[in-house]
């Protein structure tokens, strides 16, 4: 719970930061704010990928892997749409997991019985998932910069599909 409040507080503080950032910059030079986003971004689809991943090879629910292949999939486009657009804003992106990204593929990776894989899987999902909406949210419909607003948007549409599908799996 400690680690889920964590993850909510820092992404409404970064939402708020990219929010307040965004509005100030109508150019395409890209903002230190800017910046902070696309890397966010990076290591939310970068985590989401390598733990789908793991979750599609250790899971014995069916209905997991599938999820988990979904997820890869889609964050692995939508990872690639991200460095076009950082390549356009001459932008490096370089993801990295934090401390708890690095347990919970750990969990993920090492778990012997399904349902904790399954569990430790969806609870991160989940987590992170809703952390981004709030972060997406802001930025699609308050950034200056068309360019990231669309992207926003357009990642955002991805994120709440994925929270009501991983939500339909913890209810299942």
């Amino acid at each position: 719970m400690k680690t889920k409040l964590a993850v909510l507080c820092s992404a409404t503080l970064l939402a708020g930061t990219c929010w307040a950032a965004s509005k100030d910059s109508g150019s395409h030079n890209l903002t230190d704010v800017g910046s902070s986003f696309l890397d966010a971004v990076a290591t939310s689809d970068y985590t989401g990928i390598e733990l789908s991943k793991a979750a599609a090879a250790n899971s014995q629910s069916q209905a997991v892997r599938g999820f988990a292949q979904q997820m890869a999939d889609d964050q692995s486009n939508n990872y690639s749409a991200l460095q076009a657009l950082s390549d356009k804003k001459k932008h490096a992106i370089a993801p990295q997991f934090d401390g708890r990204q690095a347990e919970t593929l750990r969990q993920v990776q090492s778990a012997n019985n399904g349902d904790a894989i399954d569990r430790a899987y969806l609870d991160a999902m989940i987590t992170d998932q809703s952390a981004m909406e709030s972060v997406l949210e802001r930025i699609a419909n308050n950034s200056n910069d068309s360019d990231i607003a669309r992207f926003a948007s357009d990642t955002l549409t991805m994120v709440k599909k994925h929270q009501q599908a991983a939500a339909g799996l913890v209810r299942d």
